[in-house]
């Protein structure tokens, strides 16, 4: 009955204080109550999902922020006036954020945290990160992974510049932003600088960042190339072709292009190129026949070691001086 009396009395003289203190006579004087206790805890309102779905049957704006425990979730849920909204797990845990939000299929708004790995738009987990989106999604253009990308603000679905790295569904287009097929697209900028993509390394004074592609604002690729670095900052310098294979370790041959496992064009470490042979013995090795296609006239000009066919039917050599028949008898 004293224990009653004391509650009745509390809640009766609560409403004339500017703060409530429960075990501190000195309450925050932010706080309209605050709690202080080292031995003991606060318990809020426990109740299952169905019990916390029906307290409101329809929105009530003016219940926002109510907070009760989920028995059934086992997680903390609060309300924002028109819907329940769970808060975070604990990082062990999976945590869902978006429109659907109570069981492990989420939606393709929700974000998914196992155990140190994200995925966004889907429960699949088999990487660091991982990214989903649905054809809706694609159609919608919002099926882009963006870092720093710049759109322009007078027409949300164009380009005006990058300042990162870009993954997108579709092609940009210059004229309407998106071509119409969803065709996968990279973009990485400013349109002004290059984009590399180089590997770490063991060296004496640490790591050692060696470039293993570039492609330059003006056109030029490189693959396999190793650019300046200097104090372990690399400086991508242009290839000066469009397309550049430069071989650094002289382990491996350059170029190997094969077909239904058969080699095509070989370019071994030495420098020698072979054309049906996967083994030149000569800067060119040819198997099978070669062809000279027949010139009506000699070139305008020749040097010593050049060769041609003549319309003639004849083969004719350059002997540093002039153009000479070579006799075939």
């Amino acid at each position: 009955m004293k224990k009653l009396l004391l509650l009745g009395a509390f809640f009766v003289s609560a409403p004339f204080f500017a703060q409530v203190g429960i075990g501190t006579v000195t309450p925050h004087d932010k706080s309209a109550l605050e709690i202080v206790s080292s031995e003991k805890g606060f318990l809020m309102p426990r109740m299952s999902t169905a019990q916390r779905t029906a307290i409101f049957p329809t929105a009530d704006a003016t219940s926002a922020g109510m907070r009760v425990y989920d028995t059934t979730t086992k997680t903390f849920w609060y309300y924002d006036g028109s819907q329940w909204v769970e808060d975070a797990k604990n990082a062990s845990e999976p945590w869902f954020d978006g429109t659907t939000s109570l069981a492990a299929t989420a939606s393709s708004d929700s974000i998914y945290f196992p155990k140190g790995l994200m995925s966004i738009g889907t429960t699949v987990n088999d990487a660091k990160f991982h990214a989903s989106a649905t054809k809706a999604e694609a159609d919608a253009r919002r099926a882009m992974v963006g870092i720093e990308t710049h759109w322009q603000s007078n027409n949300p679905n164009k380009f005006d510049s990058w300042n990162g790295f870009a993954l997108m569904p579709t092609l940009p287009n210059p004229l309407n932003g998106f071509q119409p097929s969803n065709e996968p697209f990279i973009g990485y900028g400013p349109q002004t600088k290059s984009f590399t993509i180089q590997q770490f390394i063991d060296g004496p004074f640490g790591d050692i960042k060696e470039t293993r592609m570039v492609f330059m604002p003006t056109g030029e690729a490189g693959i396999g190339y190793s650019a300046s670095t200097l104090f372990g900052v690399t400086y991508p310098t242009s290839p000066k072709a469009a397309l550049r294979v430069t071989n650094g370790t002289k382990t491996y041959d350059i170029l190997n292009l094969d077909y239904d496992k058969t080699t095509v064009v070989k370019v071994d470490r030495t420098g020698n190129v072979g054309i049906g042979i996967a083994t030149p013995l000569r800067k060119l090795h040819v198997s099978e026949a070669m062809r000279l296609q027949p010139q009506a006239a000699a070139p305008a000009s020749g040097s010593l070691g050049d060769l041609y066919v003549n319309t003639d039917g004849k083969l004719y050599f350059h002997n540093g001086t002039a153009w000479k028949e070579v006799s075939l008898l």
